[in-house]
Protein backbone atom coordinates (compact mmCIF):
# COMPACT_ATOMS: atom_id res chain seq x y z
CA UNK A 1 0.00 0.00 0.00
CA UNK A 2 2.87 2.36 0.77
CA UNK A 3 4.25 1.91 -2.76
CA UNK A 4 0.88 2.94 -4.22
CA UNK A 5 0.77 5.98 -1.94
CA UNK A 6 4.20 7.03 -3.20
CA UNK A 7 3.10 6.51 -6.79
CA UNK A 8 0.00 8.65 -6.22
CA UNK A 9 2.04 11.48 -4.71
CA UNK A 10 4.44 11.38 -7.67
CA UNK A 11 1.55 11.35 -10.16
CA UNK A 12 -0.12 14.32 -8.47
CA UNK A 13 3.10 16.30 -8.86
CA UNK A 14 3.64 15.40 -12.53
CA UNK A 15 2.46 18.30 -14.76
CA UNK A 16 2.24 15.93 -17.75
CA UNK A 17 -0.59 13.97 -16.12
CA UNK A 18 -4.16 14.79 -15.10
CA UNK A 19 -4.87 12.84 -11.92
CA UNK A 20 -8.34 12.16 -10.53
CA UNK A 21 -8.75 10.93 -6.95
CA UNK A 22 -11.87 9.34 -5.46
CA UNK A 23 -12.28 9.90 -1.73
CA UNK A 24 -14.89 8.30 0.50
CA UNK A 25 -15.13 9.43 4.11
CA UNK A 26 -11.60 10.80 4.13
CA UNK A 27 -10.18 7.58 2.64
CA UNK A 28 -8.70 7.35 -0.84
CA UNK A 29 -10.89 4.83 -2.62
CA UNK A 30 -9.15 5.05 -5.97
CA UNK A 31 -7.41 7.17 -8.54
CA UNK A 32 -6.67 7.29 -12.23
CA UNK A 33 -4.70 9.34 -14.73
CA UNK A 34 -4.72 10.87 -18.17
CA UNK A 35 -1.46 11.11 -20.06
CA UNK A 36 -0.88 13.06 -23.24
CA UNK A 37 1.26 11.13 -25.73
CA UNK A 38 3.07 12.35 -28.82
CA UNK A 39 4.93 9.98 -31.12
CA UNK A 40 8.63 10.77 -31.44
CA UNK A 41 10.52 10.41 -34.74
CA UNK A 42 12.68 7.81 -33.00
CA UNK A 43 9.71 5.65 -31.96
CA UNK A 44 9.05 2.39 -33.85
CA UNK A 45 6.26 2.44 -36.46
CA UNK A 46 4.05 0.33 -34.17
CA UNK A 47 3.98 3.07 -31.53
CA UNK A 48 0.48 4.00 -30.36
CA UNK A 49 -0.84 7.20 -32.00
CA UNK A 50 -0.70 10.73 -30.62
CA UNK A 51 -3.47 11.54 -28.20
CA UNK A 52 -4.71 11.39 -24.64
CA UNK A 53 -4.56 8.06 -22.84
CA UNK A 54 -6.50 6.88 -19.81
CA UNK A 55 -3.96 5.06 -17.65
CA UNK A 56 -3.45 3.74 -14.16
CA UNK A 57 -7.00 3.08 -12.96
CA UNK A 58 -6.60 1.83 -9.40
CA UNK A 59 -9.49 1.17 -7.01
CA UNK A 60 -8.87 -0.10 -3.48
CA UNK A 61 -10.14 -3.69 -3.12
CA UNK A 62 -12.87 -2.84 -0.60
CA UNK A 63 -14.29 -0.17 -2.96
CA UNK A 64 -14.38 -2.27 -6.13
CA UNK A 65 -17.68 -2.98 -7.89
CA UNK A 66 -19.26 0.14 -6.34
CA UNK A 67 -18.98 2.53 -9.30
CA UNK A 68 -15.69 4.22 -8.33
CA UNK A 69 -14.00 3.09 -11.57
CA UNK A 70 -16.94 4.41 -13.57
CA UNK A 71 -16.78 7.82 -11.86
CA UNK A 72 -13.02 8.08 -12.37
CA UNK A 73 -13.44 7.17 -16.04
CA UNK A 74 -16.30 9.64 -16.58
CA UNK A 75 -14.25 12.49 -15.10
CA UNK A 76 -11.17 11.68 -17.15
CA UNK A 77 -13.20 11.43 -20.35
CA UNK A 78 -14.86 14.77 -19.54
CA UNK A 79 -11.45 16.39 -19.11
CA UNK A 80 -10.13 14.93 -22.38
CA UNK A 81 -13.32 15.98 -24.23
CA UNK A 82 -12.38 19.60 -23.50
CA UNK A 83 -9.15 19.02 -25.45
CA UNK A 84 -9.73 16.31 -28.07
CA UNK A 85 -12.32 14.40 -30.11
CA UNK A 86 -11.18 10.95 -29.02
CA UNK A 87 -9.43 9.21 -26.15
CA UNK A 88 -7.28 6.08 -26.01
CA UNK A 89 -6.74 3.32 -23.50
CA UNK A 90 -4.72 0.11 -23.44
CA UNK A 91 -4.97 -2.93 -21.22
CA UNK A 92 -3.82 -6.46 -20.74
CA UNK A 93 -6.17 -8.87 -22.52
CA UNK A 94 -6.51 -10.87 -19.28
CA UNK A 95 -7.95 -7.88 -17.37
CA UNK A 96 -11.61 -8.53 -18.10
CA UNK A 97 -12.91 -6.13 -15.45
CA UNK A 98 -11.20 -3.08 -16.93
CA UNK A 99 -11.97 -4.11 -20.51
CA UNK A 100 -15.67 -4.49 -19.62
CA UNK A 101 -15.69 -1.12 -17.87
CA UNK A 102 -14.18 0.71 -20.83
CA UNK A 103 -16.41 -1.07 -23.35
CA UNK A 104 -19.42 0.41 -21.52
CA UNK A 105 -17.97 3.86 -22.27
CA UNK A 106 -17.71 3.25 -26.01
CA UNK A 107 -14.13 2.02 -26.33
CA UNK A 108 -13.50 -0.26 -29.29
CA UNK A 109 -10.40 -2.14 -30.34
CA UNK A 110 -7.82 -0.42 -32.55
CA UNK A 111 -5.03 -3.01 -32.56
CA UNK A 112 -3.15 -5.61 -30.55
CA UNK A 113 0.13 -4.89 -32.34
CA UNK A 114 1.45 -1.72 -30.73
CA UNK A 115 4.07 -0.31 -28.39
CA UNK A 116 3.87 2.54 -25.91
CA UNK A 117 6.91 4.35 -24.50
CA UNK A 118 7.89 3.21 -20.99
CA UNK A 119 5.03 0.70 -20.78
CA UNK A 120 5.97 -2.91 -20.05
CA UNK A 121 3.86 -4.39 -22.85
CA UNK A 122 4.54 -7.92 -24.04
CA UNK A 123 3.58 -8.55 -27.68
CA UNK A 124 0.20 -10.20 -28.05
CA UNK A 125 -0.87 -9.61 -24.44
CA UNK A 126 -2.44 -6.15 -24.69
CA UNK A 127 -5.04 -4.30 -26.70
CA UNK A 128 -5.24 -0.64 -27.72
CA UNK A 129 -8.73 0.87 -27.66
CA UNK A 130 -10.25 4.21 -28.67
CA UNK A 131 -13.50 6.03 -27.86
CA UNK A 132 -15.03 9.03 -29.60
CA UNK A 133 -15.86 12.03 -27.42
CA UNK A 134 -18.70 14.51 -27.63
CA UNK A 135 -17.42 18.07 -27.68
Amino acid sequence: MEARRGRLVADLQDPEKYTVVAEVGGEIAGYALVLGHKVSPDDPPTTAPDGYYLIGLIVAPKWRRRGIGDLLTIERMRWVAERAYEVYYFANLQNGATLDLHQRFGFTEVTREFTFPNAPLKPGTCVLLRAPLNR
